[in-house]
């Protein structure tokens, strides 16, 4: 959608792979602005700050689902950094463990953290979060990101007081040659690859134990007032 925004050609483009290649998206961040002009954009009112998340026992789980059970990124990532020989390969035999999986990327932080896996609320500054004007949650991303394009329009829209989704989330995701075939408004149908599917897997990867290592562990992500995930317990207490 940013790329499509920004008028970069290789938004449609179904062979295009390499969206997360700064590169080739051609799309700037927060680091590319001198420290003045990104502490306006985090803190002005003409600035839309905006957080999507994700809730945290599936997010952790999916992680473990997509980079160690489907990939070999927590392998590489994790288990080949470890510096005791017989725990690298502990790591490594039990990679498709979802136990040993938490067991280590939360007793070696420094080693084995990762962006996939640590807390996402932590992602973003104490001090930036009561800046942050809309919250969007991975379960209603489709009705958020609607809702959040019905705000926003821009000065530089030919048409005056266009809103965001009007002119480029209602139609056209596979109207144009050379497109994916998704002529859906934005976000109506997730075709994501890497979708695991985590939410429905809850139970079957989950136990009592692992459950309370995630409220332990990544107990941040319930901290921030301003988000509110739906509650989700799997085991009663014992």
């Amino acid at each position: 959608m940013f790329m499509r925004i920004d008028g970069n050609p290789n938004w449609c483009n179904a062979s295009f792979t390499q969206v997360h290649d700064r590169t080739l998206n051609k799309l700037r961040v927060l680091s590319d602005y001198d420290i003045e002009v990104a502490t306006g954009m985090m803190t002005s009112p003409v600035w839309t700050r905006v957080a999507f998340i994700r809730e945290p026992k599936e997010r952790v789980l999916s992680s473990f689902l997509n980079k160690a059970v489907d990939e070999s990124y927590y392998v590489e990532h994790c288990c080949q950094r470890l510096q005791q020989k017989d725990e690298k390969k502990e790591c490594a035999d039990h990679s498709k463990e979802f136990r040993s999986f938490l067991h280590y990327v939360t007793k070696y932080p420094k080693l084995c953290g990762d962006i996939h896996w640590e807390p996402q609320v932590a992602i973003i500054d104490a001090k930036w979060w009561p800046y942050i004007d809309f919250i969007g949650y991975q379960n209603t991303i489709e009705q958020d990101s609607k809702r959040l394009m019905q705000m926003l329009t821009s000065t530089k829209d030919p048409v005056p007081n266009r809103t965001l989704y009007e002119r480029y989330g209602r139609s056209g995701w596979g109207s144009e040659e050379g497109c994916e075939n998704r002529t859906h408004a934005f976000m109506h149908v997730n075709t994501a690859e890497h979708k695991t599917g985590a939410d429905s897997q809850m139970k079957e990867w989950y136990t009592p134990e692992t459950e309370k290592m995630v409220e332990h562990y990544w107990a941040v992500e319930w901290s921030q007032e301003k988000v509110k995930f739906d509650k989700v317990k799997l085991f009663p207490d014992s």
